[in-house]
């Protein structure tokens, strides 16, 4: 007795299965990418400017930024890391561009790269974001000196700066001005980083 049949044709579940994960199911490499985006959209579109307790000088709770702003405290921690985990060297050893992950992957790289590039231009959501990152309680394991990890963002910019952003012809919309501004935003972070240390736990919302 053959396979079953669907519309006359045999099929078998397993071949169902693997046609249905290359057509519909994201790869690592795009999972990786989306959550770093929807953490970035978290705090461009979802977070207010800082202060984040609507008056100077007063600075939010652990617990006041979980209720008043849900998944804020977890992008603001969050966001470097799974940037970090994110290769831009994927646009470039991808399959052929007919193969069905290949547009994802550029698609979820491309709305990333434009969702980071918001963020860096935006000093009001940067402070948003600072202030976030200095207010959550975050796992001991992910702290660099009490500070975000801010050479995660250092080394993908290395990246797209040598030209690893291209595939098949196109390119992600990763600029020399806009690599500058990034490199600028570093800068900035880090000067307040080291110019406030550890008061920035103590009173966030000075940022």
């Amino acid at each position: 007795m053959g396979p079953p049949k669907e519309n006359g044709c045999p099929y078998s579940a397993s071949e169902s299965l693997g046609t249905a994960r290359a057509t519909h199911m994201p790869d690592s490499r795009t999972v990786k990418q989306q959550l770093a985006h929807y953490c970035l959209r978290q705090l461009l579109y979802h977070t207010p400017s800082s202060p984040l307790s609507g008056r100077f000088g007063s600075s939010l709770t652990t617990e006041e930024l979980g209720d008043r702003f849900p998944f804020t405290d977890y992008a603001a921690t969050y966001w470097l890391i799974h940037l970090g985990q994110c290769d831009p060297q994927d646009a470039r050893s991808l399959p052929i561009s007919g193969a069905p992950a290949a547009p994802r992957v550029m698609s979820s790289l491309s709305d990333l790269a434009s969702a980071l590039l918001m963020f860096l231009s935006r000093p009001g959501v940067a402070s948003a974001w600072l202030e976030g990152f200095y207010t959550a309680v975050r796992p001991r394991s992910l702290l660099r000196d009490n500070h975000p990890q801010l050479h995660m963002l250092k080394e993908w910019l290395f990246d797209c700066s040598h030209g690893l952003l291209c595939h098949g012809g196109g390119s992600l919309p990763i600029q020399e001005t806009a690599l500058n501004t990034a490199h600028e935003f570093l800068e900035s972070t880090r000067d307040i980083t080291n110019t406030w240390r550890s008061r920035l736990r103590q009173e966030p919302s000075i940022v």
